[in-house]
């Protein structure tokens, strides 16, 4: 006779799987207007990671495209095209930081405070 088949509670407990958090969360993907006075400012995040980003200011002109990711409480955009008319913006884009604020995204810039509010 064959012995009984005995499973051990080891077996039966759930597997616990816990997932990491997305790096291009779908909730953030979309268009955002950076517009206020005399400012013109959009950014775009894909659901794909990838980001589009352009800003006027008086005769200052710039654009910027890379890809991004969420990181405490943040979005960072790591830049690989940028342009700007701005003879001074020999170092690139700079930081590249956006603060998660409800549902805008801030982003210092030059001597502004830009908020992105998704459309």
């Amino acid at each position: 006779m064959a012995a009984p088949f005995i499973l051990t509670p080891l077996i039966l407990a759930p597997i616990v799987l816990v997932a990491a958090p997305a790096p291009h969360p779908a909730h953030l993907a979309g268009v955002y207007d950076g517009g206020q006075m005399e400012v013109a400012a959009a950014l775009e995040l894909g659901k794909d990671g990838r980001f589009r980003y352009m800003f006027s200011y008086g005769a200052l002109d710039e654009a910027a495209a890379g890809s991004w990711a969420t990181q405490a409480g943040t979005v960072v955009l790591s830049v690989e095209q940028f342009e700007s008319n701005d003879p001074d913006a020999e170092g690139g884009f700079g930081n590249g930081v956006l603060i998660i604020d409800d549902r805008d995204l801030l982003l210092p810039r030059h001597d502004l405070q830009l908020r992105f509010r998704k459309r």
